[in-house]
């Protein structure tokens, strides 16, 4: 499966499974608050509608990433869970196909379970260490 984080990547996916008729399952990327990479939480209908026109590649997951889910202040993490159930229900009402959404990295696993949603994605929890050394919860490693 394959991660979708702008048009060009979406226009060349395209092109390259029509050439072959071949589905290629992608996931969208959405960027709730990490400015990193994927759509905007404001506006991503554009890759969304491009994924669901096409006939060969096929919409698997709709996921986000955190920016501070590891720090003492919840405030913005739990704005990046809202802007991401406000997507989440976009897509819901507009993809009949069940697809996976996915948000929770090793510290929102620890601090957010409302961000669990069909899975989750640990990451340096896996190898027994927190996501920062200052890092505070009731989980134990």
């Amino acid at each position: 499966e394959v991660t979708v984080t702008a048009d060009s990547q979406i226009s060349y996916l395209k092109k390259i499974s029509e050439q072959v008729r071949i589905k290629i399952p992608v996931h969208l990327k959405i960027d709730t608050g990490m400015n990193r990479v994927g759509y905007h939480y404001e506006n991503f209908e554009r890759g969304l509608s491009a994924i669901l026109r096409s006939r060969y590649l096929q919409l698997k997951g709709v996921y986000s990433h955190f920016s501070t889910s590891e720090d003492d202040n919840p405030a913005f993490a739990r704005l990046q869970i809202k802007r991401f159930d406000q997507v989440r229900s976009y897509i819901q009402q507009q993809v009949k196909d069940r697809i996976l959404f996915h948000m929770a990295n090793s510290g929102a696993i620890m601090k957010f379970p409302q961000s669990y949603y069909d899975m989750v994605r640990p990451g340096i929890m896996l190898y027994g260490y927190f996501p920062t050394p200052r890092f505070s919860c009731s989980w134990r490693l």
